[in-house]
């Protein structure tokens, strides 16, 4: 059991200090291979809930070594698959519940910049997380990120308790992304039309599924010229837009 590390070097150093029911990790620093983290992190134990705060930066952050090839990763998404038809109608969209009740555990503060992430399927330059976990209430209050290519991803998600679930509320603007559009082979990639896209949605339930069905709101895509070809009629509804954005 346990999960085998990368051979890699690790160089880990930070200040820990505490006083007054607060732990604190102070000038963070991280090497491991290529990657570099530096930042700073605080817990909070306070009566009600305790508080975790979070500021960390990277230049570089490459977690390929950390995740498992795409042979294992295949036959994990198969079995994965394989229960969900088992034990679920098998529509597209999960019947997974919202965990209202974990949100309200704790309250957290996340600041996050990392100038490149790489990840064994795209490349994501200038990425940046804001996000703010209050009384229960969930609010991303910023993210962006940017393609390989120069298409640029940016909005803001809040996920808010109410009786019957949570109320979900997503704003996205993208410039110069290609979605739901999966090329033949990587040259085809520059020809592929490239949209700007402004997304504004809501919905409310207690399983994303229930989110899906009460989605309300307005979708705008602006595109440019370009040659799409060879693509099955599903992909254009069911592409995987993340790993497409992040490549363009």
């Amino acid at each position: 059991a346990g999960t085998l590390l990368p051979d890699e070097p690790l160089d880990f150093s930070a200040h820990l200090l505490g006083a007054d029911k607060v732990i604190r990790l102070e000038d963070l620093r991280l090497l491991a291979g290529r990657s570099d983290i530096s930042g700073n992190a605080a817990y909070e134990i306070r009566a009600e809930k305790p508080r975790f705060a979070v500021n960390i930066s990277s230049q570089l952050l490459d977690l390929r070594p950390f995740i498992a090839d795409d042979e294992a990763a295949d036959e994990g998404a198969a079995s994965e698959s394989a229960d969900v038809q088992q034990s679920d109608d098998s529509r597209v969209i999960p019947d997974t519940p919202i965990p209202v009740d974990m949100l309200n555990q704790l309250d957290a503060r996340l600041d996050v910049s990392v100038g490149e992430l790489v990840l064994r399927r795209a490349r994501i330059e200038d990425l940046l997380v804001k996000g703010l976990l209050q009384d229960g209430q969930l609010r991303v209050e910023r993210f962006e990120l940017s393609g390989e290519r120069g298409g640029t991803l940016a909005g803001k998600v809040d996920v808010l308790p109410v009786a019957d679930g949570a109320d979900v509320n997503l704003v996205l603007d993208g410039d110069d992304v290609a979605v739901g559009f999966t090329p033949t082979s990587p040259d085809a990639v520059d020809q592929l039309p490239s949209y700007d896209i402004q997304v504004k949605l809501a919905g409310r339930g207690a399983t994303i599924r229930d989110v899906a069905a009460t989605l309300d709101g307005t979708v705008r895509m602006l595109g440019g010229s370009g040659k799409v070809k060879g693509i099955p009629a599903l992909n254009l509804i069911m592409g995987d837009m993340f790993f497409e954005v992040v490549d363009t």
